[in-house]
């Protein structure tokens, strides 16, 4: 029995490695799903139908002793024996132990009751790869093949992933019934804290004692730079004495000042917490800060007594965090309801102005909203907002009432200590009766006849992009009040500013997909000429044609419609766009390569984005259409000696709906002066205005223009269906028109 490492081949074999992501995707999802059987299936039939190998077995194996059990096999007809036990020099048990993938070739000696049964079916190599839950290994996957070939190392990397779902699966099914209890109490706790915060504290606090196991313990509110008392249980108030609660020498105050929880088993060491209250029945407690925005709320005490005799663990310790979030929540939900209740005059009209501001996307309407605001909720004199430009820094006027001079006016209002002054959300008021040296009115205000300011910064994230300046005739003139509403409309105006910054980039983004997916046909095919006309409904779209060189004489013409509109159905057309270059050129019918682009398109592309598409193999030496449709809109060929027209219908359903879906190909003659005219369903619902048949009309539109060339083609049918139509179309739009103009001979023929 020998140890073989095998050299790695230059490349995988392709449909193996292909199968064997699909078996990871099937596994990946029935991990998610939580499908144990499934599970355990797919990783047993992953070997032995990608892998090449003969049989594949997960076997579990008893920590006492006992008999290996086999949770999931395939091609394992030779069944396991009684005594089959994996005792220790078993390579099973070896790689359960070790926690480390082998590989046994030349399977010449019985290893194990199981492996000699492999060895009497035939297999001469054996993978075992361990599947290790909580630290422990109690499965391991066996593998085996018939030939000698080794296992290679990208191989045992599929394994070894697949072992990974089998190991998540199973420790999600063992801990199902534990995590639906803790999930059920932690509910619990999240609704009792989610209401009225007065009446509720102490019932979810008792439930979090329940929770965790805990017999005693309090929750301290934090006000100002006191702790009130919100609940307690088993604890005497009088032993909180205030002034030890926030001092770092008590358990408490360190878990304010550090925001982390803290876990004690025992009393306090009075080395650590001098002024720790002593509590010698107390043999373990958790100490968690209730925080909320970043913000300490309070602190939550949790104590198990002598009468209970067993510490926390760090588990409960990370159970307790996360019923301390829900506290801590509550608590500042309550704080927010306050002062909402209390201030709901002063924001009542912040409410009415919030739609119209942050609706909008372009900065110069946003900054004439506030300023329009502004001038009727606060009633000043003077205006303005100011933006920081991210270029120069410098802060430029986008919107303002109440001075003449234009922009440099304004800017003269804003003083220069002011922008490195105002803190992010924090408003600034400015008086001539108590202005400092560093911070005044400017010579422009004084002499406009302003004598207070409010100023406000725009902030997001903590960065100032803007400043909103208010000024008033009289010393003293903004109210506690009004500089709220300034402050909750100038938070308003960040926001609406950033989505428009956002919106931009974008845009901008967009528009670079777009110059990238936008379909264009690259060159030309000799004795043809092309004409092609792209309309998006958006800023990018889901439509895409595309000319492809076969051969010397051959060349693809496709298009193709995906579901859906603007960024999601262009992700899907690039990666078509791709995908239909790669394998054009390799595969001539235009069946088979509609059936491969289905099946990439079912395995890669998301399973709710379907897409119709015609494809043509144009055969210039012969004169002579091949071609293939998936759902698509068929093409009209106008013959130019007959005058007639034929719609190129061909079966086949939508790229996307069935992995195995067959498609038919045609043919047809080209003679010159005959045009072919593609296009896609939006350029039909364009054209859609009842009683008249649309496909009527397009054949009628392609007969009054047969004669130009393919470019003016295009162009006019796409003008008269939005004029028909009298609309923009709600669907992008895409047509190519090809012309036979002359044979040209290939090679001298």
């Amino acid at each position: 029995m020998k140890i073989k490492v095998a050299a790695e081949p230059d490349a995988a074999p392709a449909n193996h490695l292909i199968n064997a992501c699909g078996y990871l995707q099937t596994l990946s999802r029935n991990t998610a799903d939580g499908d144990l059987t499934k599970v355990l299936d797919a990783v047993v039939g992953l070997p032995v139908d990608c892998l090449k190998a003969h049989s594949a077995i997960l076997l579990h194996l008893s920590p006492d002793g006992g008999p290996c059990v086999p949770l999931a096999s395939k091609n394992a007809s030779w069944g396991l024996p009684a005594d089959c036990h994996a005792h220790h020099g078993c390579s099973v048990r070896d790689v359960a132990d070790a926690q480390s993938p082998k590989v046994v070739s030349r399977l010449c000696s019985p290893i194990s009751a199981c492996a000699d049964l492999l060895h009497t079916s035939g297999s001469h190599t054996l993978a075992c790869i361990p599947i290790v839950t909580d630290g422990h290994c109690p499965v391991v996957l066996v593998c085996s093949r018939v030939d000698t070939d080794p296992f290679l190392v990208w191989e045992l990397e599929i394994l070894n992933t697949a072992a990974n779902h089998a190991a998540a699966a199973l420790m999600s099914s063992n801990r199902d019934t534990e995590h639906r209890r803790r999930a059920d109490s932690l509910e619990r706790i999240r609704t009792i804290a989610s209401s009225s915060i007065d009446d509720s504290l102490e019932l979810a606090f008792l439930e979090l004692l329940r929770f965790v196991g805990a017999d005693g313990g309090s929750v301290l509110v934090r006000e100002d730079s006191s702790l009130r008392i919100g609940a307690a249980v088993g604890l005497e108030k009088k032993a909180l004495p205030q002034r030890l609660l926030l001092e770092s020498g008590s358990v408490s105050g360190q878990a304010l000042s550090s925001h982390q929880p803290v876990l004690i088993q025992g009393s306090a060491n009075r080395t650590d917490y001098p002024n720790a209250i002593p509590r010698p029945e107390v043999v373990s407690s958790m100490i968690l800060p209730l925080i909320s925005n970043k913000a300490v709320l309070g602190v939550l005490n949790l104590n198990r007594t002598s009468s209970t005799k067993q510490q926390f663990t760090d588990d409960e310790l990370a159970l307790a965090t996360t019923a301390a979030h829900y506290l801590a929540m509550a608590l500042h939900n309550a704080r927010l309801h306050h002062a909402v209740r209390t201030q709901i005059k002063t924001f009542g009209s912040l409410h009415r102005v919030a739609k119209s501001v942050t609706s909008r996307l372009e900065p110069d309407l946003i900054a004439k909203l506030i300023v329009k605001s502004l001038k009727s909720l606060v009633g000043c004199e003077t205006c303005a907002v100011f933006l920081k430009d991210s270029r120069s820094r410098e802060y430029n006027v986008a919107g303002g009432f109440g001075m003449a001079g234009g922009d440099a006016a304004y800017r003269a209002l804003l003083p220069e200590s002011i922008v490195s002054t105002l803190e992010p959300g924090n408003a600034l008021l400015v008086d001539e009766s108590y202005s400092s040296e560093n911070i005044c009115m400017t010579d422009m205000a004084v002499r406009a006849g302003l004598r207070s300011a409010l100023f406000a910064p725009l902030s997001l994230k903590n960065n100032n992009s803007g400043v909103i300046a208010l000024f008033r005739s009289r010393p003293g003139g903004f109210s506690r009040q009004e500089i709220s509403l300034v402050q909750g409309l100038s938070e308003l105006a960040s926001i609406a500013f950033e989505n428009a910054r956002l919106y931009e980039r974008q845009k901008a983004i967009a528009n670079v997909t777009q110059r990238e997916l936008t379909p264009c046909v690259a060159g030309n095919i000799p004795g043809f000429q092309i004409g092609t006309r792209f309309t998006p409904a958006h800023n990018v779209g889901g439509d895409y044609f595309d000319l492809i060189r076969v051969d010397e004489s051959r060349y693809g013409l496709a298009i193709l419609d995906v579901s859906g509109k603007d960024t999601a159905a262009s992700q899907s057309v690039g990666m078509c766009k791709y995908a239909l270059r790669a394998l054009a050129e390799h595969i001539p019918s235009p069946a088979r390569l509609m059936a491969k682009m289905n099946r990439f398109i079912c395995e890669y592309i998301e399973e709710d984005s379907f897409i119709s598409m015609c494809y043509v193999l144009i055969d210039s030496s012969h004169d002579e259409i091949v071609y293939a449709s998936a759902g698509h809109e068929p093409g009209i060929l106008h013959k130019a000696g007959a005058g007639n027209q034929r719609h190129l219908h061909s079966s086949g359903m939508l790229l996307g709906v069935h992995p195995e879906a067959r498609f038919t190909e045609r043919r047809a003659r080209l003679s010159a002066g005959d045009v072919l005219l593609l296009y896609t369903d939006g350029l039909i619902n364009a054209l859609y205005m009842k009683p008249f048949d649309p496909m009527v009309t397009l054949g009628r539109m392609l007969s009054e223009n047969a004669l130009h060339h393919p470019q003016k083609i295009t162009d006019n049918i796409h003008e008269a269906a939005m004029r028909e139509g009298s609309q923009r179309s709600p669907d992008d739009i895409a047509m190519v028109a090809l012309r036979r103009t002359k044979r040209i001979p290939v090679h001298g023929k």
